[in-house]
């Protein structure tokens, strides 16, 4: 008998580990979270300290924060076409709001399921639909639909949508008990609320006098030598009104426009922590991949510009956050490298070690995160497209470890170029210096070479 007692406790023991080993080797789940209109400089983890965000903190301390992120395009349908597909816009044919992808692109939704992952998608789309829910959508291109709101209710503001949002997915996370690995897009909407600060100013007023205002941003007058097609944008009076609708903003207004900012960013942090706070309570988080991103940034207030559809800092950056326990080498905020919203997809990919016979305009960083060796001459690049009733007026960025180069399709003084470690601020426009010929004509060359490897039809 007690010889068999102990077969038992033996036996016993070797299906733990087995099932220990199946539990570690299984493959992990994939959660991306993407805000809207989010500048990385509205987290508290990057040194701001006139907000509050501990739950998009606690991804960037125990993961890696790229603080060189760049959008593929800083405006919503075409960057997000970017981060679901790893294409740039010009490929997936989303250059403006409003357009739909084109046929056959592949998004991560429609690789992972064909790997055995069940594919769900919460939140915004916008590839055309912001809210495909609002018209009893339930599926998407490779996305089971998660329905969340009211179909008679507003969708126009995140203060309405992304709290029924998180609760929704926090019962989904809760309640998945499938075999399967799964992916997760969770989009919510803020803190682009911002958007209706000026062209609803009776809803937002100015708040108090005992209410400390954060300060206007070194860089918040405009350039008098700003490039001709931007300075024209800000007397557009369609597809991003809010700039024009700002213009008569005074101190006081502006300062105002940015304490809302950080408040409708301190919002959506406060429901992203609802799922994070699922996924621990789940068991999930010990293996998931979380990654925080942005379909663009924000002005705030930097050179008096309000929301989105510039090259300027304000606009084309977006946090890019990773988070895998224990499994990201690299932790915390890195200066380094420049990674681009095209990144995200291939990067996940080469987590799971997925190959794909598919051809990505971005590319993987996991080697970056692993290794912390990379080229400075490694380079992101955006594209802009201002105006979909004048499809001339388009713009390229190319940004490397350490310059940054714009050129504009139309238009006086339609090149720029930046030393971003001497002049982050963007203030002194070194393109007609003779000093640095050389390093714009470099830039320029390496631009050139990068249109043509992803068949972008803009012309230099």
């Amino acid at each position: 008998m007690r010889a068999l007692c102990l077969f038992l406790l033996a036996l016993c023991a070797c299906s733990d580990t087995g099932n220990r080993g199946q539990s570690q080797h299984k493959r992990p789940n994939v959660i991306v979270i993407l805000t809207d209109q989010h500048n990385p400089k509205a987290i508290s983890a990057h040194g701001n300290p006139y907000l509050k965000t501990p739950n998009i903190d606690f991804l960037v301390n125990g993961g890696i924060s790229f603080m060189n992120s760049y959008c593929t395009s800083p405006v919503c349908g075409p960057a997000r076409s970017s981060l679901i597909t790893g294409m740039m816009p010009h490929n997936t044919g989303v250059n403006y709001n409003g357009e739909s992808m084109r046929p056959g692109i592949k998004n991560l939704g429609e690789i992972l399921s064909e790997e055995g992952y069940n594919t769900v998608w919460a939140g915004k789309w916008h590839i055309p639909d912001s809210y495909p829910q609002s018209k009893d959508i339930d599926t998407l291109a490779g996305f089971k639909l998660l329905d969340f709101y009211q179909n008679d209710a507003s969708w126009a503001l995140g203060e309405d949508t992304d709290q029924p949002l998180a609760d929704v997915t926090v019962d989904y996370i809760k309640g998945y008990n499938s075999e399967k690995p799964l992916l997760m897009y969770i989009q919510f909407h803020n803190p682009h609320d911002i958007c209706h600060v000026p062209r609803r100013p009776d809803d937002y007023p100015n708040v108090g006098p005992d209410v400390e205002l954060p300060p206007l941003p070194e860089n918040h007058e405009i350039d008098p030598l700003e490039p001709g097609m931007v300075a024209n944008s800000r007397f557009r009076d369609h597809y991003g009104d809010e700039l024009l609708l700002s213009q008569d903003n005074d101190e006081t207004r502006w300062r105002n426009y940015l304490w809302y900012y950080y408040r409708f960013t301190e919002m959506v942090d406060v429901e992203i922590g609802k799922v994070l706070d699922a996924l621990k309570e789940k068991g999930m988080h010990e293996n998931t991949i979380i990654a925080l991103s942005a379909d663009h940034g924000d002005g705030m207030a930097e050179k008096k510009w309000a929301a989105k559809l510039s090259l300027y800092e304000g606009p084309a950056r977006v946090p890019f956050v990773l988070y895998y326990k224990n499994q990201i080498k690299k932790q915390g905020m890195d200066e380094g490298l420049v990674v681009s919203g095209a990144d995200l997809v291939p990067t996940i990919l080469d987590y799971l070690t997925v190959s794909s016979s598919l051809k990505f305009d971005g590319i993987s960083r996991k080697a970056y995160i692993d290794s912390d060796q990379f080229d400075s001459a490694d380079f992101v690049v955006t594209e802009l497209a201002i105006d979909p009733f004048n499809k001339t007026l388009t713009g390229r960025m190319i940004r490397n470890g350490r310059y940054k180069y714009n050129y504009y399709s139309e238009g006086a003084r339609n090149e720029e170029l930046f030393d971003m470690v001497e002049d982050p601020l963007e203030q002194n426009n070194l393109v007609s210096d003779p000093k640095y010929l050389e390093i714009k004509n470099k830039m320029k060359e390496s631009l050139v070479r990068r249109l043509k490897e992803t068949d972008d039809p803009f012309e230099i």
